[in-house]
């Protein structure tokens, strides 16, 4: 049981519930009454914590068990169980309930957000030892925000409890280790440490940072030993020592590798010269160095010198053709020269021809699994293009349907002229779809000079042979006199119902046709409407908008059901029980039952009317009961509920107790 005082606040909460079951209802005393009984209630209730059967049973579970139940209810978003039996376990003094009842505090799970209390909740759970609360305060303490400013100390003591259990702690510790932030000193061995040591769930994620940690923190060569490396062992020696910031030694091994004149020692010595690390910064000296190594074989310094000279903005550097060259003597040991050239040769940069064969091919020699998630939809859309155009003869042998894909996918292409070419050849064999394509190219002036009036008989021909694409084309056309065309109403109306099944348009015109009364259909709004209600429109067609526009100008209860579904919810939040909703004729009709008090048993009705005669829908809403004491207190809360959601609320008491909405 919970303290005397929670007790005594739970039994006023019951006393005042009981006392709104029998006084008299007053206006707004029988809401405030209830209101405040049930604070009371579910106050006293939290601090209780709640101890049912199934909360008294988690009681006695093992710690591990307690914490694995809780973070499974909040993976399931069971977030009212998970404060219940959190808050429970609070109250015994648990660490893991105190640790989820400030997360629930934080993140509003099962209960009003409450930044200060779940702060200091968390606090709380971390100083006592829990590594998830440790974990989430080390987090914070090192980025640093208003609630926990940055704290370098705090953060390394309880991320490294935090690391111990957990994956994205461990995973926040290294990188400040790797990184030196939230004045956390950098150390290298550290951030290597926990990624060798801790127990990740996907230890595989870490393996190539371990190897670039474990090359960097490789111990510095002596320059005896260095000098009897061999040229690979030099470069990845220079390369590591580069990466990890030990420019000093860079420059002081490559300066002992000179003598003998090794590009390699050239390269290096270039880059320190360029970027003025551990030398005195000098451009042009730089410069000559890595065209001396690119032009002595060295592929990296190739593929650096290579993209300097093509990519430079300085013209007296600029020298494209020397620079391509570079760029290819460095294939195939460095895919960013392919990659590079690839681009180059397929958008005809620098004065190159276009050749997508050669951008393909050197797209493909990549390898490198950090570029070619990147390549691929490249080397997909490369290969689409460079796919052989079908001969006439293929194409006659294909279906309608294969011909139209084939030269819709060409049309995208913009190959207008393999478009007329191979369209003109079947249209010639009696080809519908070829009819439309050369239609379409001389409607469009594509591959020919424009010609509306041509275009509209290539397809009026194609529609008469039945192909939808036209009678789509040549139904709107005729319909509107326009690509061409010359009115005809009747046939366009004859063309839109053929194609009806398959494109918006057709339908979308076909019920404005059977609305106004176009191309000698009767008018008919009910055709009309039921065409624009039910079509299966596609959910990114450009005229929806306009389609909501005459459904709400033909269908009186258009835009009427989201307010009744309104009046509906709001019914349901004093407690109605919803049992019927319908609509009738012109009408919208739901009724319902509540019970006050345990005994008294209350009707509600609603009745939303719409007619062409009525300026604006009419609402009525009625409760009926033997206990007429009800009807003022629910009229107020059925009044609040609807405030905000209309414009002009009237109520009166006829005996029962009817309310309507005039005007919103």
């Amino acid at each position: 049981m919970g303290s005397s005082r929670t007790n005594w606040v739970k039994l006023a909460g019951v006393g005042l519930l009981l006392t709104a079951c029998v006084l008299p209802a007053q206006a707004g005393f029988f809401d405030d009454i209830l209101k405040k009984g049930a604070e009371l209630v579910k106050s006293a209730e939290q601090s209780l914590g709640l101890q049912d059967a199934a909360t008294t049973e988690f009681l006695a579970k093992r710690p591990e068990e307690q914490d694995a139940e809780l973070e499974g209810l909040r993976l399931a978003n069971k977030y009212d169980e998970l404060f219940k039996k959190a808050n429970a376990l609070h109250g015994k003094g648990s660490t893991v309930g105190t640790y989820f009842v400030s997360a629930a505090y934080l993140q509003g799970w099962g209960v009003e957000k409450d930044h200060v209390k779940g702060f200091d909740l968390l606090k709380q759970a971390a100083a006592s030892g829990n590594i998830r609360a440790q974990g989430v305060l080390g987090g914070l303490a090192s980025m640093g925000n208003k609630a926990f400013p940055l704290d370098g100390e705090l953060a390394k003591s309880y991320l490294v409890a935090g690391a111990q259990k957990y994956d994205e702690v461990a995973e926040i510790l290294a990188n400040l280790y790797e990184t030196g932030s939230a004045n956390i000193p950098k150390n290298l061995a550290k951030a290597l440490e926990v990624y060798k040591t801790h127990p990740w769930a996907n230890a595989g994620k870490w393996s190539a940072k371990i190897t670039t940690l474990e090359a960097v923190l490789a111990p510095i060569p002596s320059a005896e030993e260095f000098l009897a490396q061999t040229p690979q062992q030099q470069d990845k020696t220079l390369l590591d020592l580069q990466a990890r910031g030990d420019h000093t030694d860079v420059v002081k091994l490559a300066n002992a590798l000179l003598p003998s004149g090794s590009p390699i020692a050239k390269y290096y010595l270039a880059l320190a010269y360029l970027k003025g690390e551990g030398l005195a910064q000098d451009k042009i000296q730089g410069q000559a160095l890595v065209l001396e190594a690119a032009d002595a074989g060295f592929k990296r310094a190739q593929m650096f010198a290579g993209a300097g000279l093509v990519y430079t903005k300085d013209e007296k550097l600029l020298d494209v053709p020397r620079g391509l060259k570079l760029l290819e003597a460095s294939l195939p040991d460095f895919p960013e020269s392919a990659i590079m050239l690839a681009e180059i040769h397929a958008k005809g940069d620098f004065g190159q021809p276009v050749n997508l064969p050669k951008a393909l091919a050197l797209y493909k020699t990549v390898q490198d699994p950090q570029y070619l998630a990147k390549i691929k939809p490249v080397i997909a859309a490369l290969e689409d293009e460079l796919k052989p155009l079908p001969t006439v003869a293929e194409m006659l042998a294909m279906t309608s349907e294969q011909q139209d894909q084939t030269l819709s996918a060409l049309q995208v292409k913009k190959k207008y002229a393999d478009v007329m070419r191979l369209a003109t050849a079947l249209d010639e064999k009696g080809s519908a779809v070829g009819a439309f394509y050369v239609g379409s190219m001389h409607s469009n002036g594509r591959g020919v000079e424009q010609n509306e009036k041509l275009g509209a008989q290539y397809w009026l021909k194609a529609a008469a042979a039945g192909m939808h694409a036209a009678e789509s084309n040549a139904g709107r056309g005729l319909l509107f006199a326009q690509w061409g065309f010359e009115r005809d109403e009747a046939l366009g109306v004859k063309y839109l119902q053929a194609c009806y099944d398959y494109f918006n348009d057709c339908a979308y015109e076909l019920a404005r046709a059977h609305q106004n009364g176009w191309g000698g259909l009767p008018k008919n709004k009910d055709k009309a409407l039921s065409i624009f209600k039910n079509y299966r429109w596609n959910a990114n067609y450009s005229m929806k908008p306009e389609i909501a526009k005459k459904i709400k100008e033909l269908d009186p209860l258009a835009g009427s059901q989201d307010v009744f579904v309104k009046v509906m919810e709001a019914a349901k939040g004093i407690g109605v029980r919803v049992t019927d909703v319908r609509t009738e004729g012109n009408s919208y009709f739901g009724s319902g039952t509540m019970t006050i008090n345990g005994s008294i048993k209350v009707g509600f009705d609603a009745e939303l009317f719409v007619s062409e005669s009525l300026a604006k829908p009419k609402l009525f809403l009625s409760f009926t009961s033997s206990d007429r004491r009800v009807h003022d207190p629910l009229r107020q809360r059925m009044v609040a509920a609807l405030k905000g959601k209309f414009g002009n609320l009237y109520s009166a008491f006829d005996g029962n107790s009817t309310m309507f909405v005039q005007d919103w």
